[in-house]
C-alpha cells in the first residue's frame, strides 16, 4: 500500500518547491482545527459521483470567483457560436453565476468516491506525522492546507480526461496548487492535450510565473508579455486583448478626455489586507482619507472596501472613525456603478489603475513607504502619484487638479498600452479556441 501511496504523492511532490514561493502563515492550530483540515469534508468536496461522458474537447477550469470576471464573456461568446465545451469547477460551485450553463458545469466532486476521499485523508494524515517526526514542519503545514486537495483534484481529473477525448483544458491561472495540481498531471500523463492559461488579472515578474506546466499563455497586450517572458515562463505567450473590457472600450473610449470642471469627487479603492498588499499598508491609507474626508467639505469622498475584505476591515476603520466618506457595498460593480461618478482614483496596488485609465481618472497611491509599491507603471507612465502621509496626499492632489487634462491624456495613452485589441478581444479569442 506504501507504494502506491508513494505514487498518489507524485503530483503533490512535483509542486511542492513552487508551493514554497507562496508566502504562508505557518499558525500553531487547535486539535479541533487539525481534525478539520485532516478529516472534515467541506461540503464543496464532498463526493457526490456521476457519470460524465459528455465528449466535449474544451474544458474550462474555474477555481476562483475572481476567476468568473474573466470568464463568463468568454464562456457567453462561445455558447452563442454554438461551440460546445464543459466547466470544471474546484473551489466553489458557481451554481447562480453559471445558472444558464447548467448542463456543462461539474464539480471536482463528481469524478470521486467516499472511498477516494477518505483515502486521501489516510496519504494525507500519514505524510503530515511523518513530516512531524522529521521535524519539518514547513512541509506538515503544506500537508495539512495542501494536499487533500491536490489529491483530490487528481483524481478527479485522471477520471474526466480517461473519460472523454479532451483537446484543450483552460484556466484563468497557471500558478497555485490547484492550477499546479491540473497542469503538471496533464503535462506528466496525457501530453496531447493543450494546457492553456488565460490572464485573468495584473501580472508581475515573478518567481511563481517560471517553466509553468502550459502549453500557452494569453495575456492582455504585450506589456504582460514582456513580463513573463522576463519571468521566464516557458510557454508560448499571445496576446488577445482583455475580453472584459469589449464593452468599455466600445462605451467610454470615444468619449474625449475629462474636463477638469468641478473635479471634486474621490473614490477610495483600497485592498482587502488579506494578500500581497499588508493590513498595516491599507490601514494607514484609510486612515489618511477619512481624515481628509473631515476636513474638505468641498470633496464627494466614496469608500468601496474590496471584495476579499471578508472581515470588514476598512468598513469598520471608517465606522468608528466616524468619517463622512461615503461607504459603497464591497460587492458593488465598481466599473459599471462607480467609475462614471468618480474624478480621481486613490488606490493601495492594485490593478484597478488599468480600468480607471479607460474613464481617463488619475491615481493617487498610498502607502507606508516606497517599498509596499509594485504598481511602477502607473508612475512610469504618469498616471499616478505617490503619497506616504497626508500632507504629500494633499500635494499629490493640488498636482493631479492643476494638470488634470495632462494626466488623463497620459491615462488614455497608458491604457493603449495595457490593452490590445481593444473591443475586439473576444473574437481574437473565439477564434483561437475554435482553431486545432
Amino acid at each position: 500500500m506504501l507504494n502506491s501511496y508513494t505514487k498518489k504523492l507524485m503530483i503533490f511532490n512535483s509542486i511542492y518547491n513552487r508551493l514554497l514561493l507562496f508566502n504562508i502563515n505557518l499558525n500553531i492550530l487547535s486539535i479541533r482545527s487539525l481534525f478539520r483540515e485532516l478529516i472534515f469534508i467541506p461540503s464543496n468536496l464532498k463526493p457526490k459521483r456521476s457519470i460524465i461522458n459528455n465528449k466535449r474537447k474544451i474544458v474550462f477550469v474555474l477555481i476562483f470567483k475572481s476567476h468568473l470576471k474573466q470568464a463568463l464573456p468568454i464562456l457567453k461568446k462561445l455558447k452563442k457560436n454554438n461551440v460546445k465545451f464543459s466547466i470544471i469547477t474546484v473551489r466553489d460551485k458557481f451554481e447562480i453565476q453559471l445558472s444558464e450553463f447548467k448542463n456543462d458545469i461539474y464539480n471536482i466532486n463528481n469524478f470521486y468516491s467516499f472511498s477516494d476521499y477518505f483515502l486521501g485523508c489516510f496519504f494525507q494524515i500519514y505524510n503530515y506525522s511523518l513530516s512531524l517526526i522529521k521535524q519539518d514542519k514547513i512541509r506538515a503545514y503544506y500537508i495539512m492546507k495542501l494536499f487533500k486537495i491536490s489529491y483530490l483534484i487528481e483524481k478527479a481529473f485522471i477520471k474526466l480526461i480517461e473519460k472523454n477525448d479532451i483537446k484543450k483544458i483552460i484556466l484563468f491561472k497557471g500558478d497555485g496548487v490547484e492550477a499546479l495540481t491540473v497542469t503538471s498531471l496533464v503535462k506528466a500523463k496525457y501530453k496531447t492535450i493543450k494546457l492553456i492559461s488565460i490572464q485573468h488579472g495584473v501580472i508581475g515578474v515573478s518567481k511563481i510565473h517560471e517553466n509553468l506546466y502550459l502549453d500557452e499563455f494569453w495575456v492582455w497586450s504585450d506589456f504582460f508579455k514582456s513580463r513573463l517572458l522576463q519571468s521566464k515562463v516557458g510557454c508560448n505567450i499571445k496576446i488577445v486583448g482583455d475580453p472584459t473590457k469589449d464593452m468599455l472600450f466600445k462605451s467610454v473610449w470615444p468619449i474625449k478626455n475629462k474636463k477638469n470642471d468641478n473635479i471634486n469627487k474621490i473614490l477610495f479603492l483600497p485592498n482587502s489586507g488579506n494578500s500581497f498588499t499588508q493590513k498595516s499598508q491599507v490601514l494607514h491609507s484609510c486612515k489618511i482619507i477619512s481624515n481628509f474626508s473631515k476636513r474638505n467639505n468641498n470633496f464627494k469622498v466614496m469608500v468601496k472596501p474590496h471584495p476579499g475584505d471578508i472581515n470588514n476591515l476598512v468598513e469598520n476603520f471608517f465606522f468608528k472613525n466616524k468619517s463622512k466618506a461615503n461607504i459603497i457595498n464591497r460587492h458593488d460593480d465598481v466599473i459599471k456603478n462607480n467609475f462614471y461618478d468618480a474624478d480621481l482614483i486613490v488606490i493601495n496596488n492594485s490593478g484597478i489603475g488599468n480600468e480607471s485609465a479607460i474613464f481617463g481618472i488619475p491615481i493617487i497611491i498610498i502607502a507606508e513607504n516606497m517599498d509596499q509599491i509594485w504598481i511602477n507603471q502607473y508612475l512610469e507612465n504618469k498616471i499616478a502619484e505617490i503619497s506616504l502621509n497626508y500632507n504629500e496626499f494633499k500635494k499629490s492632489l493640488e498636482k493631479i487638479l492643476s494638470k488634470y487634462s495632462i494626466y488623463s491624456k497620459n491615462c488614455r495613452q497608458f491604457a493603449e498600452t495595457m490593452y490590445a485589441y481593444r473591443g475586439e478581444s473576444l473574437d481574437k479569442i473565439l477564434n483561437l479556441i475554435k482553431s486545432k
